[in-house]
Order: structure tokens, then C-alpha cells, then sequence
């Protein structure tokens, strides 16, 4: 199994008069990472983000403090050259950290921050190529268009976006996110016994290194149906 590529992404918030808002991307429909999918603003670590510290080269395991600052650094310089917004590194709050199953083609083991929009508010200015459009949108509203097939979205933009619902404004999310502990999704594409298509998580009684896990029931669960619209996610400890 090769290495994963590092990578970072900044889940932007802000406050509007309906609720809770999030900045999502479209990228283009044919070409790039995530063709089509609406996304967070991010992209590859390069080796200059880690300034005079060492690359990290870990694939699962825990985070290297090197990495971690890092990935913070591109995520900063990523929201900048995709969006045109300055955020300020030290605004970012680390919220999880994707790793794609071994089965996939190509590879990004990613950190997601969440992180407060500029204010006052800056105007978006897209990287023409790499991006078709954008919308800010209640994560609620994000998640019913890709249920009715109107914007393709892939688990780690869905499940985020999941999380953030649950979250009345951007302070609420921060503040989750600042209390909790980063989450470390190590993804396993699966088929259930009767043909559905699923991404399973520690925590699930059918996770392949479940034991590693902390030997969950038999009818615990942590996946996400991917099988047809609208997706869904079950997770026993919520």
C-alpha cells in the first residue's frame, strides 16, 4: 500500500440570518481531484509548509506535531490561492483527519480545520481552472441538494457537513471542535450482505480491524450507505 499524499482542508464558517453557513467549491466536472464534487477549500502539503521541521510520513498513526503545523500552514495557503480569503493560521481548529481506503487510485490523508470566515466579509475570488463555482449554504441545505442529486459531494464533505448540522452557529461548531478530540477516519469501502455499498469506520462491528477498536458489539455502528440517494449514516455512540 503506498503512502498517502498529506494534505489539508479549512472548513470556513459564518453566521447568517438563517443559521450556520459553510463555503463550499465546485470542481471542474471532467479533470483534478474530486471531479464535479463540491468541496471545502484545500489541497497537497508541499515541502515548504513544513519550514525547517521534518516531512512526516506516518499513514495511520498518531499525528506528528510537525504535520499537524504543517498541514495548519496549507491550509491557510490553500483557502488564499482557491478563494482569495486571508485566514489566519492561528484561527484554524483541527476537527478530524481523513485516510482514504488502500484501495483507492490516488490518495490524500487529510486534516480537516474549521475556522471562522474573514470579517468583515472579503470577496471570493475563484482559481480559474481549478474551480467552476461557489455557494455559501447551511450545511442542512447542502445535504438535501446532494439527497436530490443536485450537487455531488464525496463522505468526508458529507459527514463534516452531517456534524455541522447538528450546530446552531459558527461559535457552537468552534467551540466543539476546540473541546473534542480530533477524529481519525481510516475508511474501508465494503459491500453488506445484501449488496449495499458502504464506507466503514472504527466502531463498526463490521470494521476489518475491528478489534483494534475497542471490540465493538455486534450491532454497532459507524458507516455510511453510499448504495443510492439520499446517503445515510448510522453511528451507535452518536
Amino acid at each position: 500500500m503506498s503512502s498517502a499524499v498529506l494534505a489539508a482542508t479549512v472548513v470556513l464558517l459564518r453566521d447568517a440570518p438563517g443559521g450556520l453557513e459553510v463555503l463550499l467549491l465546485e470542481r471542474p466536472q471532467h479533470t483534478g481531484s474530486f471531479a464535479g464534487a463540491w468541496v471545502f477549500p484545500g489541497g497537497k502539503v508541499d515541502p515548504e509548509d513544513f519550514g525547517s521541521g521534518r516531512q512526516g510520513a506516518n499513514d495511520g498513526g498518531a499525528p506528528d506535531g510537525h504535520e499537524v503545523l504543517a498541514a495548519r500552514r496549507a491550509g491557510v495557503r490553500e483557502a488564499w490561492e482557491e478563494t482569495g480569503l486571508r485566514v489566519h493560521a492561528d484561527e484554524l481548529v483541527q476537527l478530524s483527519v481523513w485516510i482514504p481506503d488502500s484501495v483507492q487510485p490516488r490518495r490524500f490523508r487529510t486534516y480537516f480545520f474549521v475556522a471562522p470566515a474573514p470579517v468583515p466579509a472579503q470577496e471570493i475570488v475563484l482559481n480559474v481552472g481549478e474551480l467552476e463555482d461557489y455557494a455559501w449554504l447551511s450545511p442542512k441545505e447542502a445535504l438535501s441538494r446532494h439527497a436530490a442529486g443536485t450537487m455531488s459531494l464525496v463522505p468526508p464533505t458529507w459527514v463534516t457537513l452531517h456534524w455541522l448540522s447538528h450546530c446552531a452557529d459558527a461559535e457552537t461548531a468552534l467551540g466543539r471542535a476546540r473541546t473534542g478530540q480530533p477524529e481519525t477516519y481510516q475508511s474501508r469501502q465494503r459491500q453488506g450482505a445484501d449488496g449495499r455499498k458502504l464506507v466503514l469506520w472504527s466502531g463498526d462491528a463490521d470494521y476489518p480491524d475491528a478489534d483494534a477498536s475497542g471490540h465493538p458489539g455486534p450491532g454497532a455502528r459507524h458507516r455510511l450507505d453510499v448504495s443510492s440517494l439520499p446517503w445515510s449514516y448510522q453511528r451507535t455512540d452518536g
